[in-house]
C-alpha cells in the first residue's frame, strides 16, 4: 500500500441519484480520462458520492454489479473498472468498532484477515475472505447501527486496472 490514503471517487454508468459529482470519467483505451465538468455520452461514467454506491452499484441478494462503475484510486493514479453483471463476493463487517486493513485495490488471498470487529458485548471478532480477488469497493450505510460495512471483492479477471491519462 504505502503513501497517504486519500478517499477514493466513485463513478457509475448511468447513475439514478440526482445527487453526483462534479466530474465524469470517460475510458481512452489504455487510460481514463478524468473530465471535470457533467460530461453525458454512451461509455462516460458520472461521479457519484462514494456512500450513493451502496444503492446504485450493487444487487446484494444476487452477489452481482448493477451498473458499470469505477473506482478512481487518488493515491495511486490508477482506476478500478468493474462491468454491470459481474459476480461479486460481499463480505460484511459489523460492530460497535470496525477495523478494516485493506484499501480498495488491494489484491487479497483467500483467508486473509481483512477487518477486525468489535460487538456491543464487547467482544473482538476477525473478518476473513473466503475469496480471492481484489477489493473494488468498500460499501458503508450510515443507517446502519452499529457500524456496518460491505467489501465488494471481484475476481481479477473481472478488473480492468487503467491508470489515469497524464498521471504516472
Amino acid at each position: 500500500m504505502g503513501g497517504e490514503y486519500r478517499f477514493p471517487r466513485l463513478f457509475v454508468e448511468n447513475p439514478e441519484t440526482e445527487i453526483k459529482g462534479p466530474a465524469s470519467l470517460r475510458d481512452a483505451g489504455d487510460c481514463v480520462e478524468i473530465l471535470e465538468e457533467d460530461v453525458q455520452g454512451p461509455g462516460v461514467l458520472v461521479e457519484i458520492p462514494y456512500e450513493q454506491g451502496f444503492y446504485e452499484i450493487l444487487d446484494l441478494e444476487a452477489g452481482r454489479v448493477r451498473k458499470r462503475f469505477a473506482t478512481l484510486l487518488p493515491g495511486r493514479g490508477e482506476t478500478l473498472l468493474v462491468g454491470q453483471g459481474v459476480e461479486v463476493g460481499l463480505i460484511e463487517a459489523a460492530g460497535t468498532l470496525v477495523h478494516i486493513f485493506p484499501r480498495e485495490g488491494d489484491k487479497l488471498e483467500k483467508w486473509e484477515k481483512v477487518a477486525y470487529t468489535v460487538t456491543s458485548k464487547n467482544e473482538t471478532r476477525v473478518v476473513k475472505t473466503p475469496m480471492p480477488g481484489i477489493l473494488v469497493y468498500i460499501a458503508w450505510n450510515p443507517e446502519y447501527v452499529p457500524e456496518k460495512y460491505i467489501l465488494v471483492v471481484a475476481g481479477e479477471e473481472d478488473v480492468q486496472r487503467k491508470r489515469v491519462c497524464g498521471e504516472g
